[in-house]
């Protein structure tokens, strides 16, 4: 029988004392049977276990109590995606070939009986290594106290603008990969340009697009062949203006927590890397924007880079998501802070507003990087290459420092807008 998640729960049957010398094999298939049900709860009983030490990480970072949880933690990971999943397959294999046998009143033959006394020895050192890691566990609960879960911020209400151009394509497939299945509403929006609609420019610029709608028809055709679970969530909005604040409109009407958007600006416009376009959403939109270049795989960050330039005064808007990207991935993450004047560095890190913000984000003064602005480039590129960064995330006021950035045009200084890194911008009145 199962006993479900319990972390606690009842003890399972004792493997150590089983009698195997003479079993028929109706007999053996009963307690295979058993063994399936058993490792099925110690898989799930694991990951019960990996979820809480996760919380626990963030709790005892930096202290004494560190190692102990990650040794447990990672010991815990071993046994669950290896020891145990292959002894799970082992006795599907050996259930297999039990139930093959057409007489199931005989003895089972010699062979099938070495196996089975062979998994009946492994399923013993599994309960017992099981039983260990939950006495660790509990120790642990009862050292550290009770873990103040944090839940990840929820991504209620996804916007993608798209001119459906294959940069667009990408940005789209991939916030439906990593956010699709959490989310609520997933609101694509096409903005097209007043100034094309007066020339009559439009329609022979977007070629198939069409005009009014036209070209979601294709655009939902291709993600109902991708994501067809997704196609309930998802709504259009074509609109006529400038992106920016069609953008913070729909934004303000259907309480969007996050935007994706590509690299590149309605009808391509933008040139190459991050271009106006996308400078200007940044300067003009509210919600976090998480920005994603062509290049960029459909995989979840496991090391994140925090950095800004801006002095906090209280942690902004949407810094909740850095540490969700962070405990739903179990990625690691890394502070930079961009200091305009090197005599200030002591004052800036001293900072309330920036101790709460890292504090949000799971991180401590202690963990934060300096660097003055005139080198932040180099510092933030050569963290990004030293750590095998996958997700840049900054705080900045109106696009100032991801603008500052992602200005320069040194030939020898090429940042993540030249690679496939994704860049999640949170904007900040305070400077």
């Amino acid at each position: 029988m199962k006993a479900g998640n319990d972390i606690g729960g009842a003890d399972r049957s004792d493997h150590s004392n089983a009698q195997v010398d003479d079993m028929l094999v109706d007999d053996a298939i009963s307690q295979a049977i058993i063994w399936t049900s058993d490792l099925d709860f110690w898989i799930d009983e694991s990951a019960s276990f990996q979820e809480v030490l996760n919380e626990y990480l963030w709790k005892v970072k930096g202290s004494s109590s560190t190692a102990e949880v990650e040794q447990l933690r990672q010991s815990v990971i071993s046994n669950k995606n290896g020891d145990l999943v292959r002894s799970k397959n082992e006795v599907f294999l050996h259930l297999r070939a039990l139930r093959s046998i057409g007489s199931k009143s005989d003895p089972i033959s010699n062979k099938l009986l070495l196996d089975h006394k062979d998994l009946d020895l492994k399923m013993a050192r599994a309960e017992e290594l099981m039983t260990g890691f939950k006495d660790r566990f509990l120790k642990l609960k009862r050292d550290l106290g009770p873990v103040e879960t944090v839940q990840p911020q929820q991504f209620d209400n996804l916007l993608i603008p798209t001119d459906f151009s294959e940069n667009a394509k990408r940005a789209t497939d991939y916030a439906l990969t990593l956010f699709g299945a959490g989310v609520n509403s997933i609101t694509l929006l096409h903005v097209v340009p007043s100034s094309l609609i007066a020339t009559g420019q439009y329609i022979s610029q977007a070629g198939n697009n069409g005009v009014k709608g036209s070209g979601f028809k294709a655009e939902k055709d291709r993600i109902r062949a991708g994501f067809p679970e997704l196609m309930e969530k998802i709504r259009v909005h074509t609109e006529v203006g400038e992106l920016a604040e069609r953008m913070q409109q729909v934004i303000e009407k259907e309480c969007i927590d996050l935007v994706v958007m590509g690299t590149h600006g309605d009808l391509a416009s933008d040139p190459p890397l991050f271009g106006t376009v996308t400078s200007k959403v940044l300067e003009q939109v509210a919600a976090p924007v998480l920005v994603v270049p062509k290049e960029t795989p459909f995989l979840p960050p496991r090391r994140i880079v925090f950095t800004t330039d801006v002095r906090l005064n209280e942690p902004p808007a949407g810094i909740g998501m850095i540490r969700s990207f962070g405990q739903k991935y179990a990625a690691q993450l890394i502070a930079i802070l961009v200091e305009p004047h090197d005599d200030d560095a002591a004052t800036s890190k001293d900072n309330d507003g920036l101790r709460r913000t890292l504090e949000e984000i799971g991180l401590s003064s202690d963990d934060v990087e300096i660097v003055a602005a005139d080198d932040a480039l180099d510092a933030i590129n050569q963290c990004m290459i030293d750590r095998s960064v996958d997700l840049l995330t900054m705080v900045t006021h109106h696009g100032d420092l991801f603008c500052s950035l992602y200005s320069r045009s040194d030939d020898d200084r090429e940042m993540v807008l030249h690679s496939h890194i994704p860049v999640l911008v949170l904007n900040s009145d305070q400077r």
